[in-house]
C-alpha cells in the first residue's frame, strides 16, 4: 500500500505546486520507525474510516508565506500570522483528501481539524507507528511529507 500511497502524494504534490507556479522536485523517499517532521512549520492532519493514521507537512518560513501568498491573492506576506496558518491548514487539508479519494478505497475517509504546529527548533513525533517521509525541493526549500497509514479492517 505504500508505494501506491506514495505516488499520489507525488503525483498530488506536482499538481497544487504547478498550480501555484512554483518551482519543485520530489528528492527521496526514507521509511521512518517514528512519524516525524523537524521542520519549523508543520501541520498534522488527522485520518479515519476506511483509511486511518496521521499525515504531517513540514516546511520553512520561507515556503510557507510563498504559499500562502499565492493562497490569499497578495503579492508578499512577511509575518505568519493566523490567516496564513488557516489557509496553509485548509491547503494541507485539501491535499489530503485529494490523495485520500484518489486511493478509490471503498468506504468513507474522514480527515481531522488540521493542527498547525511552529517555532524554531520544533520538532513533532508520533512514536511506534511506521512512516513514511516524503522529501521534496520547493524554491531551493526543503518540504516534508510525512505520512501513516493504513486501510481500515471495519
Amino acid at each position: 500500500m505504500s508505494s501506491k500511497i506514495t505516488g499520489k502524494f507525488i503525483d498530488v504534490f506536482d499538481e497544487v505546486l504547478s498550480y501555484f507556479d512554483m518551482d519543485h522536485q520530489f528528492m527521496r523517499e526514507v521509511p521512518e520507525s517514528t512519524l516525524n517532521t523537524t521542520s519549523p512549520y508543520s501541520v498534522l492532519v488527522g485520518v479515519s474510516g476506511a483509511t486511518e493514521g496521521n499525515v504531517m507537512f513540514g516546511s520553512g518560513k520561507k515556503t510557507v508565506l510563498e504559499i500562502a501568498a499565492k493562497l490569499m491573492g497578495i503579492n508578499k506576506i512577511d509575518n505568519i500570522d493566523i490567516y496564513v496558518q488557516s489557509a496553509i491548514a485548509d491547503l494541507y487539508s485539501d491535499f489530503c483528501k485529494r490523495v485520500l479519494g484518489s486511493l478509490a478505497y471503498e468506504g468513507n475517509v474522514f480527515s481531522s481539524e488540521p493542527t498547525y504546529i511552529s517555532g524554531e527548533n520544533m520538532k513533532v513525533m508520533i512514536s511506534q507507528t511506521e512512516a513514511m517521509n516524503l522529501f521534496f525541493r520547493v524554491n531551493g526549500e526543503r518540504f516534508q511529507i510525512a505520512y501513516s497509514l493504513v486501510k481500515s479492517n471495519g
